[in-house]
């Protein structure tokens, strides 16, 4: 048989998938013709498609010797070189493919995603755009420009690209997916919802029923992201998704039991197996020396959480603590940059996994670790379980457990652990600082505090602009309560647009609250929402999982609270912030006690109207926003526990793990 009779059997097995036996072919006639150009070009195409990128990477090297000219080899040499990230090679090889063929869309195509994957995305859109202008119907360019608009925030483009994707091919799977995650972000919650099922329907994925899973969290649906969180780790155990499940449970139930069961599982399936039994720690064992103190987060960044970790970045006593900062963010912006001045270390660990970021702040000799997120999303808490430093310590992420065997600490106050009736439920041993959790600064100086809108409205405005997931059927049952007991009162309510809202109206309305007393307001830049406080006279905390951030906004724009504690620390940190505002009044026993409460204060205009005048200066003089008195404490708790560390290992720097 001649050697192109080989060569096109070899081709018609390669086509059906049978690689074993078409490589087998190719590198008979190579050993033949040793210059076959064709040959070395299919069989590094093979390479790549099997995985086997710098073998692929050597072949197409070779043949690119050989024939120069070729812009399919340079098109096929780039693709092995992106799959090993080689990116700057990848390009080079690209631009090649495309001065030898101007008009092939591949190679445009190929190149708009080396561009986008080094983060060139203005280039990267305008070689979509050309690529797309070589080829009609070119689903997989539409795809790949909406992902490169989505990553420049222009989500709206980025929705028609993916939508146009689908309309030239109706399952094209992984652009339904983009177009599912791209609405979820432009808050079309259920159109989003409806494209991931459409895509589940098409392709079971674990992946595409954890972000199922997410949406249905955004739009209340709390039991149905459970279960789909729960499918998910029934198709692929993924720490990810398991957290995922963990903090949205806390939305949904306030048993602590509950929700510990499941972080049993969450540990042995992830932590566990990632634990050793024993570490070994070169530290300068010294109790009294400058501490040098990590920070690990996937948020320092435009983000709440810099409205409690910029404060104290500010103030930490720089002289006994070096301050680094571990940042798992997918972008920064001047919020990070605002973060980078205050510290001595910053690291970004995005593109590392858990064992390269362990190893990082081992060898950056960290005495303290401090995970600021929990279960929320990004979270690198199996980096804590690698137990990269002596003392660990979970706080800020919200108040709750890790389930890490290695993390040594959680941090409190006296109101969300007032006994230790729920240590049962924490893997860590709780501390309590003195005061308070929470070291709030809103960074920002406006807007202007208004008067009492009831005072000009005629009626009383309840309002809640929590995220939209903690109003649960309880809540609002709870709600509507007060306002039946209010005819004239109005509710102000932060909600997702479509069937969310129409929930809402019908669970009120089973309360006897009718939908003309109801306005339904969507998210906004933050000073806008801010403003939207100056439209409410008293807000209403959801259940089980009442409001922070929001709460101290609220108390910030001058509008107290009405808050239920519940049975866990995540439910009772809402009673914290008020109580260190000092706004007992505001913090009720039952729900009986709640609706009460928010009856009485609504009707002392009076009272709310001076409460109202002055409660921001109020927080500003209140341990919440005292940040120099905040950091204090803290760092008085991580020199105790450093000490405790260096006092209780007897001279050994090494620690066993059961």
């Amino acid at each position: 048989m001649s050697s192109q009779s080989l060569f096109q059997q070899g081709m018609t097995l390669h086509r059906a998938g049978k690689f074993a036996d078409a490589e087998a072919i190719y590198r008979r006639i190579l050993a033949i013709e040793t210059t076959n150009v064709d040959v070395m070009q299919m069989l590094g195409v093979l390479a790549s498609q099997t995985g086997r990128f710098a073998m692929a990477e050597q072949l197409l090297r070779q043949a690119a010797g050989i024939a120069p000219r070729i812009a399919g080899i340079q098109n096929n040499l780039g693709l092995a070189l992106l799959n090993q990230k080689k990116f700057a090679d990848a390009e080079t090889a690209f631009e090649r493919a495309i001065e030898l063929q101007p008009a092939s869309p591949e190679a445009h195509n190929n190149l708009g995603t080396c561009l986008r994957y080094q983060g060139k995305l203005g280039r990267a859109v305008e070689t979509y755009r050309k690529a797309l202008s070589l080829r009609d119907v070119y689903p997989e360019a539409l795809n790949n420009l909406g992902a490169a608009l989505r990553d420049q925030d222009r989500n709206s483009e980025a929705i028609t690209s993916f939508r146009q994707a689908v309309l030239q091919r109706p399952e094209y799977v992984d652009a339904i997916e983009n177009l599912g995650h791209a609405l979820r972000v432009d808050g079309q919650l259920d159109e989003a919802i409806a494209s991931y099922r459409h895509a589940l329907a098409l392709r079971p994925n674990a992946g595409t029923l954890s972000a199922l899973g997410n949406t249905l969290k955004d739009a209340g649906l709390l039991q149905e992201a459970i279960d789909c969180y729960r499918q998910s780790l029934t198709m692929r155990p993924d720490a990810r998704t398991g957290s995922n499940l963990l903090y949205t449970l806390h939305f949904a139930t306030d048993n602590p039991a509950e929700i510990w069961a499941e972080h049993i599982l969450w540990r042995e399936a992830f932590a566990k197996p990632v634990t050793p039994t024993r570490v070994t720690f070169v530290n300068d064992r010294s109790p009294d020396r400058r501490l040098r103190i990590g920070y690990v987060s996937p948020d320092f960044r435009g983000h709440c959480q810099a409205f409690f970790t910029l404060p104290v970045l500010r103030n930490h006593d720089r002289k006994s603590f070096e301050i680094f900062c571990y940042s798992n963010a997918e972008k920064s912006d001047a919020t990070t940059d605002l973060i980078r001045v205050n510290i001595d270390g910053w690291r970004d660990i995005a593109g590392l996994d858990d064992d390269a970021a362990a190893d990082m702040i081992r060898q950056d000799k960290i005495d303290i670790l401090v995970d600021l997120t929990l279960h929320m999303d990004r979270s690198r808490l199996l980096v804590f379980a690698r137990k990269p430093a002596p003392v660990q310590i979970t706080w800020l992420g919200y108040p709750g457990t890790t389930a890490v065997p290695a993390m040594d600490y959680r941090l409190s106050d006296p109101i969300i652990d007032p006994t230790d009736a729920d240590q049962p439920y924490y893997s860590e041993q709780t501390i309590r600082l003195p005061e308070t959790w929470w070291c709030y600064d809103p960074l920002t100086t406006g807007p202007a505090l208004e008067s009492l809108p009831a005072l000009r409205n005629g009626f009383i405005t309840f309002g809640c602009l929590n995220n939209f997931c903690k109003v649960t059927p309880r809540t609002l049952a709870l709600w509507a309560r007060v306002l039946q007991a209010i005819p004239t009162a109005r509710l102000l309510l932060l909600a997702p647009q479509g069937s969310a809202r129409n929930r809402v109206l019908a669970l009120l309305a089973a309360g006897g609250v009718d939908a003309h007393r109801v306005e339904f307001t969507s998210t906004r830049p933050r000073n806008d929402y801010l403003a939207l406080f100056n439209r409410i006279d008293i807000g209403l905390d959801p259940v089980p999982c009442p409001g922070h951030t929001t709460t101290l906004d609220a108390l910030y724009m001058g509008v107290p609270v009405v808050h239920l504690p519940g049975g866990t620390a995540i439910s009772r940190g809402g009673a914290s912030i008020l109580h260190a505002a000092g706004l007992d009044e505001w913090i009720a026993s039952s729900a009986d006690d709640f609706v009460a409460r928010a009856i009485r204060h609504a009707q002392n205009l009076p009272a709310l109207a001076a409460l109202r005048l002055g409660l921001r200066s109020q927080l500003r003089r209140s341990p919440l926003m005292d940040a120099p008195r905040f950091t204090r404490h803290l760092e008085s708790a991580f020199r105790e526990l450093w000490q405790r560390w260096c006092g209780s290992e007897l001279g050994s720097n090494s620690v066993d793990f059961s």
